[in-house]
């Protein structure tokens, strides 16, 4: 289900129309091997809250994280950039 995939291609311009796509991300299988497993995994952020923004398809693209990541710190850092504050958690300057 990746962007680069043109059998998906339209489907995901259907969605990101409808949604706002922040981020499609595959992390590679090889780091469940210890749980027995092998597939990649897709994490994928989508909002309900409006489409995704840009005029076109390629703008679009530009505003979402994708791409592939080794490990699940490489997927991590990648998708920091998508992190919000919590209202639930604990505030660290406080203790």
């Amino acid at each position: 289900m990746g962007f680069d995939r043109s059998a998906f291609s339209e489907w995901w311009q259907r969605i990101a129309r409808l949604y706002n796509v922040r981020a499609n991300f595959q992390i590679d299988g090889k780091e469940y091997g210890k749980y027995g497993t092998s597939y990649n995994v897709r994490v994928l952020i989508i909002d309900k809250a409006g489409p995704t923004p840009g005029e076109n398809w390629q703008e679009q693209l530009e505003r979402i994280v994708w791409g592939e990541a080794a490990t699940l710190e490489d997927a991590w850092a990648a998708l920091q950039t998508y992190r919000r504050p919590n209202k639930y958690r604990a505030d660290p300057a406080r203790g």
